[in-house]
Formats: C-alpha cells, structure tokens, sequence
C-alpha cells in the first residue's frame, strides 16, 4: 500500500473515534512493513506463550471451569503468569508497537494533547460453556479519566463465542448515550464504573457494536464509555492491549496510575538506563514516563 492509503485510514479511524468512541482497522491496513515485522514479533511471543507447560495448565483449568484462583480475574492469563515478572521494552514488541508514530498520532488527535501510555497487557482468555458473566465481563466504564483510548490487537480470530468486546456507541462524555450512566459524579470518578439493572435496560440495543475479527485486527475504544468484553464460551482469546492517557488524566494525578512503572513487578517496567530506552524517539520516551 502507499503511505496516502495508511494516511487515509489513519483519519478514518480518528473520524469514527470522534464520532462514536470507537473504530477498527486491521494491521495490514494501517502499519508499514517495518512496523508488521513487530507484529510478527508479538505472535511469536504468543505461540511461546501457549506451547509453557504452566500456561497450558491454565487453560486446561479455566476450560474445565476450575482455574487457578490466585487473582482478580481467575478466566484471564497474562504475561506475569507466563513470565513470573513484569512486561519490559525487550520482550518481544509489544510495547514498541503501541509507541509507533500511527498509534500515538491517533491518540494524540482523540486525545487533544500528546498522550503517555500505561497497562501495555498481554491476555488469553480461554472459553467455558459453562460460566457466567464476572468482572469486566459486564457493562461498565473505565475510569481512567474522563476520555481514554485503548488499543486491541487482536493475535487469534474473535467472534461473539470467544470474547469479543461489545461497545455502546456515543456513550463517551458529551455523547448522546452519556446520560445512561454519567461517569463523574460531583467532579468525582467512582472507583469502578459498573452498571445497575436500571441503566443496562436504557442501553439502546442498535447502538452496541462488536468488536468481531480476525488475526492482526486492531479496536481503537474509548473505554470510559460503556463497554464488556473477555467472555469466550469457545475457543481461546489472545490479544494484546494498551491504554492511552492525558498527562493530567485522573488516575495519574490521584493514582494510582502515576508513572508508567506504577506497578512495577506484575505489569509493566521500563529501564530509563536501558539501551532500549534510550534508542526510543523523544516523543516515544515521554509516553513510559
């Protein structure tokens, strides 16, 4: 493709952004050749991944409906539990995928000003017939600040059997569907933006968009909107995420989101001394800060 075809997207991607909260796009129609070869990179670390005994444990477990109850989200695997320690700039690429100049232009324009980045995650979620919703599973808004931007790339094919996230457009601050459960109350973000019976009946069912794709698709979401996902009934989910935010974003400034190292041994860690660190564009360096 020609750099005008990736320019093209890029704006129809901040277009639907805008519009709604949410937009998708695919790899192959946005990144260039060198930025696809870090994608590459990431599926490798996935196949690593899924071939550790300890992970295919995991998803025996979770599959059978017994998994593994030492966290918050029992169905959910990620890197800490591959790598015993946090996500850093030198496994695999993940982290420098979501620094690439398309990314941070998209952010930056959703946004309004030059974004930094926290939760780099990777995730498998394996599917149970059995189970009901828990957690994230349900409607709820992230309340991170009162815009945020994440960023899905999908590492499996996801449908509606194995989790794909379901988005209510227009429901961002200053949207229509806002008003169904307003996100701030008395300048306050709640700790947890689950919704009431109350609210999810006023959802307008047209307006809820899936986030359905194949290998190398790429959501772009405002997730202090209202949002579910990781419910896989079949199958296993494997994607990897980001999270884009002002500098002065609420959870920054209160916490507990401070640094791009707020938690340091299970999520992510950046050596600011690192060769990794320091080869990274000025702009990419002041996202991990």
């Amino acid at each position: 493709m020609t750099s005008t075809v990736f320019t093209e997207e890029k704006r129809k991607i901040i277009q639907d952004l805008q519009e709604s909260g949410f937009a998708s796009s695919h790899v192959y129609y946005l990144l260039e050749d060198e930025k696809i070869n870090l994608f590459e990179n990431n599926k490798l670390f996935f196949d690593r991944m899924h071939d550790d005994p300890q992970i295919k444990d995991r998803i025996t477990r979770i599959k059978s409906g017994n998994p593994i109850r030492d966290k918050n989200k029992p169905f959910e695997i990620n890197q800490y539990d591959f790598l015993s320690r946090s996500l850093g700039l030198g496994d695999a690429s993940f982290i420098e995928l979501y620094l690439c100049d398309d990314f941070l232009d998209i952010a930056e324009s959703y946004l309004g000003q030059t974004p930094v980045i926290r939760n780099v995650l990777t995730w498998m979620h394996p599917g149970n017939p059995l189970v009901t919703r828990t957690h994230s599973q349900n409607w709820h808004r992230d309340q991170e600040d009162d815009h945020n931007l994440r960023i899905w790339i999908y590492y499996s094919d996801i449908g509606p059997d194995n989790g794909a996230i379901e988005y209510v457009k227009y429901s961002s601050l200053g949207m229509k569907n806002n008003f169904i459960a307003p996100n701030i109350k008395d300048g306050i973000f709640p700790p947890h933006g689950y919704l009431n019976r109350d609210q999810i009946s006023k959802i307008p069912p047209h307006d809820i968009v899936q986030g359905c794709g194949p290998v190398g698709s790429i959501f772009f979401v405002d997730t202090n909107g209202i949002h579910r996902g990781g419910f896989a009934s079949s199958g296993v989910r494997t994607k990897s995420m980001a999270c884009y935010l002002k500098p002065q974003a609420y959870q920054i400034t209160n916490g507990p989101l401070y640094t791009f190292n707020y938690n340091s041994q299970k999520v992510n860690y950046c050596d600011y001394e690192s060769k990794d660190f320091k080869t990274l564009t000025e702009r990419q360096k002041k996202c991990l800060k």
